[in-house]
């Protein structure tokens, strides 16, 4: 086993397996460095798969919790590189199966990491190195499938996300102040466990439990459809036109077959019909009888309710965008303008097109010129250290003159290691 990833993945290939974000943020820990190092250090590799990788893409400058456990091209590198590096089995420890038989499955990841402080608890009892499970990252998981008690996303005692990938402490204290993450803010009330016959996302973690003791190789690309086709002749068949009419009130279009869905749409199809999440997207169907079409104006999970769709004011709504960009002193993102607003960065893509491209070239020319500016002072700053007496009483190593200047510049790592490489390299050609 590589050196660097000489740590195991906890629980492998169990429905309490650690996921890949919290590997990789442990493994930053062991090592005393933050996550993004150890990113960079798997895109410096000169393998044939970063090359292209880097050549389509660039390196990817961050990756936050849901993109470590997700199905982006850069995420699925990183996890073969490291497979082969340690012969651990890693695809499991991510949502692998969201790309193998979903469409585009929007919100069903968390963007933050979620805990269960008594599970928590239970690891440092055991001695286990505590680690955040895959499972926590699923959206429609509130609760802890062992304890039923509510998961957690912030600490209890700054109220900070974990987010960060500077990795001051183990998993289970606080990034930020160093809080321990098995507590809580308050005591538990009634309101804080989930009811023992049913709990929200029991469905997925069922899944999850499945897809665990199965090889990625066996599950089916076109299951989901299989299902679909199934279910329609049924329907055909035996005249049961009140199962496809509930089916359809999710606007899921029985004409064409062929398509994929997303997690959502599966999870309310197998809800309706009444069976596992599990066969219906492997799609194993045949042995299955269909009972009666549910009541589904009574109690149902959230994941069941119709989302009310929202008419935007599209005229009103542009001339917010316009006030707002107005009235910044500096061009700001898409994402900030989009986020002031309260619509999404698709929503001015499409909308406003033109204004949209606007948007990002002003703003990108903007990052563009206050990087020459710290490049500059960065420039400025390293051939003064060689240079000029107030710094007489230093060595003149570039070791030296990093460590001043950081503290005396604030300027970002790479800037100034740059900087200071070219004004020793220029006075070193200037006195040979």
């Amino acid at each position: 086993m590589s050196d660097l990833f000489r740590i195991e993945l906890q629980q492998s290939g169990t429905p309490e397996t650690e996921s890949f974000a919290s590997y990789m943020y442990r493994l930053a820990y062991e090592h005393g460095v933050s996550a993004g190092e150890i990113v960079r250090y798997i895109f410096r590799k000169n393998t044939s798969e970063v090359k292209k990788y880097k050549d389509k893409n660039g390196v990817p400058k961050i990756l936050i919790s849901n993109d470590l456990v997700g199905t982006g091209s850069a995420n699925e590198l990183m996890v073969d590189f490291i497979e082969k590096e340690t012969g651990q089995e890693f695809y499991k420890s991510t949502f692998w199966f969201l790309k193998t038989s979903f469409a585009r499955c929007i919100n069903e990841v968390r963007k933050e990491f979620f805990w269960c402080p008594e599970c928590f608890k239970e690891m440092d009892i055991k001695g286990v190195p505590p680690y955040f499970k895959l499972i926590w990252h699923v959206s429609s998981i509130t609760h802890c499938h062992i304890h039923r008690t509510r998961l957690l996303g912030r600490c209890p005692k700054c109220d900070k996300k974990q987010n960060t990938m500077i990795r001051k402490y183990p998993n289970n204290l606080c990034q930020h102040c160093g809080e321990s993450l098995m507590k809580r803010n308050t005591s538990l009330s009634q309101d804080d466990f989930s009811n023992s016959w049913y709990s929200a996302g029991d469905d997925v973690l069922m899944l999850l439990n499945k897809l665990s003791y199965i090889n990625r190789k066996d599950l089916p690309k076109d299951g989901i459809v299989k299902s679909y086709e199934f279910i329609l002749n049924y329907c055909l068949n035996n005249s049961d036109y009140e199962l496809l009419e509930q089916l359809s009130d999710f606007r899921r279009p029985f004409r064409n077959t062929k398509r994929k869905v997303s997690l959502l749409i599966a999870r309310r199809s197998a809800y309706i019909l009444g069976i596992p999440l599990f066969d219906f997207i492997v799609g194993d169907l045949s042995q299955l009888t269909f009972g009666p079409v549910l009541n589904l104006t009574s109690a149902r999970p959230a994941f069941m309710r119709p989302v009310k769709k929202v008419i935007k004011d599209h005229e009103e709504i542009l001339l917010r965008i316009n006030n707002f960009l107005s009235s910044q002193s500096n061009p700001p993102s898409l994402r900030r303008t989009a986020k002031y607003v309260g619509v999404s960065v698709g929503y001015i893509d499409y909308r406003f097109e033109e204004l949209s491209k606007k948007i990002k070239k002003e703003h990108q020319e903007h990052k563009s010129r206050l990087m020459l500016k710290k490049k500059y002072k960065a420039q400025k700053a390293a051939l003064g250290f060689f240079l000029e007496d107030k710094y007489s009483k230093y060595n003149k190593s570039r070791k030296q003159a990093y460590k001043v200047l950081r503290e005396e510049t604030g300027l970002p790592k790479f800037i100034l290691k740059q900087a200071i490489q070219n004004a020793y390299a220029a006075l070193s050609s200037l006195v040979n």
